[in-house]
């Protein structure tokens, strides 16, 4: 997977909180959060992102986001309830829900996606593998 500095894009510079652990990506989510990932993570279980906005999660690295796991639903993230979050300069890498979702799900809410990439993420809707 391209890293966001081999694709010759420049870094997107903000002044979030640095993470580099699933537990602190998960702990450091809250209302107009701005959070920089300083390395790749990989998920041990979704993170519910609900009613919160403003959030931005971002990486000046091109931090990839893995999962070992499938998800009932989910997939890596499970953003919903009216929330508002962007992500930008990030990989996400084998997400799988046996249901809805994959890398992410999303329901009511609004999400951007900018410079990223989405590698082997999977769901499976009524039987149906889709990716």
């Amino acid at each position: 997977m391209a890293r966001r500095s081999d694709r010759g894009l420049a870094p997107r510079r903000l002044s979030g909180t640095e993470v580099s652990t699933f537990s602190a990506l998960s702990n450091g989510i809250d209302n107009g959060a701005e959070i920089n990932v300083v390395g790749d993570i990989e998920f041990s279980e979704p993170i519910t992102i609900s009613g919160l906005t403003s959030v931005t999660i971002y990486s000046e690295v091109g931090a990839v986001f893995t999962s070992s796991f499938t998800a009932s639903s989910g997939g890596m993230f499970w953003i919903d309830s009216g929330s508002d979050v962007t992500f930008t300069g990030l990989g996400f890498a084998s997400g799988s829900a046996s249901g809805d979702g994959g890398c992410m799900y999303v329901t009511g809410s609004t999400v951007e996606v900018e410079d990223s990439d989405f590698t082997s993420c999977y769901a499976c809707v009524s039987g149906i593998l889709s990716s």
